[in-house]
């Protein structure tokens, strides 16, 4: 996992791959496709998405808008194989903990993109939300407000952002502790630095970024690549899971 120091110190956010170059989507709107069919029906989840969105769209002053995009009936598993054809998406998945090989006690929800390896740039993702009966962590034992939060979180992800360090931060790994939805100093640092802008020599302006480091030990990958991040609501537990290359062949790091 990437971690972005500023010369303060102050600042603790992450991206999502190990690439400091990495950048988010490049397009100025996002629609999120939403597969419904296994959310639950007293549950508005496509509301709660565009309030997710919402909350990103106003807080953190990006050249993205996200929006609520249209029905789909894409299952989880086309998402995970990458063949997708409407990403990004959103899926109330019934079978979470197979799908997404973690444990649905603590787990609500997961996020994963695709990196492309010549621009550095997202180019597909999709949230799985647990929806799974007899598990602690499905959204249908969560209240409102939380499942905001959880969904909020997960856009983060989407966006391109790994897990922040900083406990005030709605990217922090941890999300029981969220009483709302809102973003810290740290989420909306760590957004600008994905979404950055480009000066007219072609380089990326880093806005005052300090040091880059992997705190994993190793070196960033140099393909495209798959990278999945999921947030613990009971399990006071952080992992970026998986990387695999665009031919298929993949690895697990360790958390």
């Amino acid at each position: 996992m990437l971690w972005l120091a500023w010369p303060d110190g102050a600042q603790a956010f992450t991206l999502i791959s190990n690439d400091p170059q990495q950048r988010g989507w490049q397009a100025s709107a996002l629609e999120v496709n939403i597969n419904v069919s296994s959310c639950p029906p007293e549950l508005d989840v496509p509301a709660l998405l565009s309030a997710a969105a919402e909350l990103w769209n106003r807080g953190a002053g990006l050249p993205i808008r996200i929006s609520l995009g249209e029905n789909s009936q894409t299952t989880s598993e086309t998402a995970l194989a990458g063949s997708a054809s409407d990403a990004p998406l959103l899926i109330c998945d019934s079978r979470f903990s197979e799908s997404s090989g973690q444990d649905g006690n603590f787990v609500p929800g997961i996020t994963t993109v695709l990196i492309d390896e010549d621009s550095n740039h997202l180019i597909y993702g999709f949230i799985l939300l647990n929806v799974q009966d007899g598990t602690r962590a499905s959204i249908k034992n969560l209240s409102r407000t939380r499942i905001m939060v959880v969904i909020a979180h997960e856009l983060g992800h989407l966006l391109g952002l790994g897990h922040s360090s900083d406990p005030d931060a709605l990217m922090y790994f941890e999300v029981s502790n969220k009483p709302v939805p809102r973003l810290a100093s740290d989420d909306i640092d760590g957004a600008r630095y994905v979404y950055r802008p480009v000066s007219s020599d072609g380089d990326d302006e880093n806005e005052g970024c300090g040091t880059v480091f992997d705190a994993q030990g190793g070196s960033p990958p140099n393909n495209s690549k798959f990278s999945t991040l999921w947030s613990a609501l009971f399990l006071m537990m952080a992992a970026h899971l998986t990387r695999r290359r665009r031919k298929g062949h993949a690895s697990n790091e360790p958390p």
